[in-house]
């Protein structure tokens, strides 16, 4: 995938964490697990793993 969409991407899902936030105020942690899982899989898209 092309780098400047995968970059436009992830910041549209860090975007929509606080619009999650907002409509959902009661499931932050919920919020958390589902923007971390869309980052993670955006980045290993390019190819970099997020495993330690």
């Amino acid at each position: 995938m092309e780098d400047k969409l995968v970059e436009r991407l992830i910041l549209s899902t860090l975007g929509s964490f606080f619009t999650l936030n907002q409509r959902f105020p009661q499931e932050v942690e919920e919020n958390i697990k589902y923007i971390s899982r869309a980052i993670e899989t955006l980045i290993n898209i390019r190819g970099v793993s997020l495993e330690t």
